[in-house]
């Protein structure tokens, strides 16, 4: 198998930081404009978004691209605007990725558009608003009959199931997409569903069972190399270390998901508050005051 094929294989069972490392084996030359932007979504996945920012600009200037590689392009691009908060440029490239996608009747790519859109949806307005879109999501995704989209849907459910209040349900849609994941792996997808169950089972206050699916996230996500995955595990972590009393963990834990966090946005914002609140519980008043400050400022 040529190195590219690898590449390929490797991120279609969320191992991103592998596939990486195989795709830079291949000659620049070699790689077409879709090959260059495959590589652009791994750099925005591992983390090292103004590299893949350029990869897409240059793709773009090719006169060969196809419309699938330029939805994908789009894709990259509202990526890296979720990484850095900005929600308005996000839907802007989902909404352009989602049009070339369904001119071109790349349906695995409509249907992680409109994934997100669901997600999206959920954050900002509340779950009911994402109703509509979760069933436009459903057709496309069973369209397609790919294994992962379809756990990925089960994952969405989960969490707009959560923010209803409604735990029992949410676990049950994590079991289904478990038992896909069961017979088509992917390291990524089981780190976002143990993800899932940790904050399924904070909310429920089940600290012991949370600090299992928080572990296992964490390691899936590291595996994976999946900087949000990563981000996300480690905030969680560090919210139930706060919940749990163990400081010192959740220290380390918040200050991870910072790192991997962009400043100013609004994630950013979110894990700086929660590092402030551990340090004022601490008694260290004057980091957290300064932290404060900081996102004051910002």
């Amino acid at each position: 198998m040529d190195p590219l094929a690898q590449a390929r294989a490797l991120a279609g069972t969320g191992r991103f930081i592998e596939a990486l490392h195989f795709l830079d084996r291949v000659p620049q030359l070699r790689l077409t404009p879709t090959a260059v932007l495959e590589r652009a979504a791994l750099l925005e996945t591992v983390g090292r978004a103004a590299e893949a920012e350029h990869l897409v600009a240059q793709a773009f200037r090719s006169r060969s691209i196809e419309t699938s590689a330029k939805a994908l392009g789009e894709y990259i691009l509202s990526r890296i605007a979720s990484g850095e908060g900005a929600i308005d440029a996000e839907f802007k490239h989902l909404a352009g990725a989602l049009s070339l996608a369904e001119r071109c009747g790349d349906t695995v790519r409509a249907a992680w558009c409109q994934l997100r859109l669901v997600a999206l949806s959920a954050d900002l307005h509340g779950p009911r608003s994402c109703e509509p879109l979760v069933r436009s999501a459903r057709h496309t995704v069973s369209c397609t009959g790919e294994p992962h989209l379809i756990a990925a849907l089960h994952l969405i459910v989960a969490d707009v199931d959560g923010k209803h209040g409604l735990p029992a349900k949410g676990e049950r849609h994590v079991g289904l997409a478990l038992s896909l994941l069961g017979r088509w792996d992917n390291v990524w997808l089981r780190s976002w569903s143990e993800n899932t169950l940790q904050a399924l089972c904070l909310t429920q206050s089940d600290y012991p069972r949370a600090h299992t699916h928080g572990m296992r996230a964490l390691g899936f996500a590291e595996q994976s190399g999946a900087v949000s995955a990563i981000r996300s595990a480690s905030a969680n972590l560090g919210h139930l270390k706060f919940c749990t009393g163990d400081f010192e963990s959740a220290l380390k834990h918040l200050e991870a998901a910072l790192r991997t966090s962009r400043p100013r946005s609004e994630y950013h914002l979110a894990v700086a508050d929660s590092l402030a609140r551990v340090k004022l519980a601490m008694g260290d008043l004057e980091s957290g005051y300064e932290l404060v400050n900081q996102m004051e400022s910002d």
